[in-house]
């Protein structure tokens, strides 16, 4: 029953409050499927024993095919991690929840195979102006498809026909994994938003070379350059929360005209 059910989500909650200490992290936040008004309704609540969620901002993911046709090698054109990670660290200033790039950074992607050799950069007068990669998490992290409705698993054929005239690949069949991987990082520095097209042919080459069928990129509602990808793909909309008390840190940072750009590969 519901009080099971709150009972249980407490316990859950308690039981994390020792590593949340742990992490001495300052704030915490999380992403709710926006569909899902069941749980954002429960977590909403502030019911007593539960963290509070504070309503941040919509976050809209687009899963975006990759067409099967065209090139697999593309030069990455980032002569150092150093120029990269610098780059990457001043459009990253411009948005809150962005992600901190240095040595340790680095090294932890590489031990889970990214490097930089999987992202892909476009210079403006020699200076690096755009930056994006393509992180394939299939052998930890995987979307696997239950099932699908009656209806459209009688389209399939019909559905995969069409996207293979469009160059794409069909749909999985179901008990199968979505062959996706995660655009990240993105960084597209200001003024420079008409390089996105040729960045996404890049980032479709280095997709077709790892055998990945789909991209992800994740972007707030706001973000200016979520007016660029919003027309193609299939849209996931989720909310963003900042989670305080019950363990989690009482407060959380004051508003700011940034807009929030978590990485989509990290949710």
């Amino acid at each position: 029953g519901t009080s099971g059910s709150m009972r249980v989500l407490r316990e859950g909650y308690a039981s994390l409050a020792r590593e949340i200490a742990r992490a001495k992290s300052v704030a915490w936040f999380t992403s709710i499927d926006a569909s899902n008004q069941r749980a954002r309704k429960v977590l909403e609540s502030r019911a007593n024993g539960l963290p509070r969620y504070y309503r941040m901002a919509d976050y809209q993911t687009r899963v975006i095919p990759v067409s099967h046709r065209g090139p697999k090698n593309v030069i990455s054109g980032a002569e150092s991690i150093e120029e990269l990670g610098e780059f990457l660290n001043h459009e990253d200033a411009r948005h809150d929840l962005s992600l901190a790039w240095n040595e340790a950074r680095w090294s932890a992607l590489a031990r889970s195979g990214f490097t930089s050799n999987d992202i892909v950069v476009i210079r403006r007068k020699g200076r690096i102006v755009a930056a994006a990669g393509v992180w394939d998490q299939r052998a930890w992290k995987q979307v696997v498809v239950h099932q699908y409705p009656r209806w459209m698993e009688r389209l399939r054929p019909v559905i995969d026909a069409g996207a293979a005239c469009l160059g794409h690949n069909g749909l999985p069949c179901a008990g199968h994994p979505v062959s996706l991987g995660s655009v990240f990082p993105f960084a597209v520095a200001e003024g420079c938003a008409d390089l996105l097209p040729e960045l996404w042919r890049d980032l479709a080459a280095i997709a077709r070379r790892r055998n990945l069928h789909w991209l992800v990129l994740g972007l707030e509602a706001e973000d200016p350059l979520w007016q660029r990808v919003r027309s193609i793909g299939i849209n996931y909309r989720t909310i963003l929360y900042w989670v305080c008390g019950a363990g989690f840190p009482e407060t959380f940072p004051e508003p700011s005209d940034r807009t929030p750009r978590p990485e989509c590969a990290t949710l």
